[in-house]
Parts: C-alpha cells; structure tokens; sequence
C-alpha cells in the first residue's frame, strides 16, 4: 500500500508527538526513584509546558502539511509556519527565567528588547524564506512539466514519422 506524503508527514507528525508524550511519562515515573534536583525542575517544566509543546508540534505539523500541497494550496505554508517559530522563540523566552533560577546564570541583558528583536526577524525572515521555497518551488514543478509535456510531443511526432511495419 503506497501513501502520499500528506499522510506520511502526519503520520510521523503524530507518531512523534506520541513518543514524546511517553518519554514524558516514563520521565514522570523515573522521578520518585531519581534525586537530582535539576532532573525534577526538568521534568516540571516540561509537564506544566506539556500544552504549549503540543500546540507547537501541531503547528508546525499543519505547516509541514500545507508545504507537501502544490502550488497554490501551499501558500498558506510560510504564514503557519513562521508563527510557530514565533510562537516557539515566545516558548524558549518564557523558559529563560527557569533555567536561570536552576543554573545559577545571570544574563547581563535585557530579555524583553532581545525578544521583541527576536521575534520580529524569525517572523519575517520566515515568511520571506517560506515564500521563496513556495515560489521556486513552483517554477521547478513548471519546468518539470513543461519537460514531460515537450517529451510525450516528441515521442508521439517520432512515432508518425515511422513507417509502420507490414503484415506478410
């Protein structure tokens, strides 16, 4: 049985929020036998970020999903994805005060300006790069047609300008 990519990408989408959701589980029942406490701050953030690292996954699994459509069903493809950087970059800022409080680090600069910067080039440098992989990659599935089209051209004017073979 053959899929098309559209179902592979959400299958393996899927499958991999799946096993992230059981190492999670095996990490929340490791927890009673492990004493580190850097372990359970680990395993606490990611239980109270488990819905925002579900949301991302499906996101980006959206995103992944419009890119495999041709052209113009992919156009939506660069706008899903670059709000899930924005939405994942927003995600990694909220963890900086966590691992500052479990490392022990100070950062000698101001989170909010370096987030508002961050954001703002991820997005649109997302957006950009996203449109141009939508567009050239149209041009490619035009020439390639374009190919397949001139090819069968030339094998059916070659098979009329063969005299056929006759029957003794």
């Amino acid at each position: 049985m053959k899929f098309s990519l559209p179902v592979k990408i959400l299958f393996r989408g899927l499958l991999g929020l799946v096993i992230f959701i059981i190492f999670l589980g095996i990490a929340n029942f490791l927890e009673s036998y492990i004493s580190y406490s850097s372990y359970h701050s680990f395993v606490n953030i990611l239980n109270q970020a488990l819905w925002t690292i579900v949301l991302l996954s499906l996101l980006f699994l959206a995103a992944d999903l419009f890119r495999a459509f041709k052209f113009p069903y992919n156009l939506p493809y660069p706008i899903i994805n670059a709000f899930a950087f924005v939405y994942l970059i927003s995600f990694l800022f909220d963890l900086f005060p966590l691992i500052i409080i479990v490392s022990g680090v100070e950062i000698p600069w101001k989170l909010s300006a370096v987030r508002a910067f961050t954001t703002l080039l991820v997005f649109f440098l997302t957006i950009f790069s996203g449109y141009i992989h939508v567009f050239t990659h149209r041009h490619e599935q035009e020439k390639v047609k374009e190919e397949k089209e001139e090819k069968e051209d030339t094998e059916k004017s070659e098979e009329k300008k063969k005299p056929g073979k006759k029957k003794k």
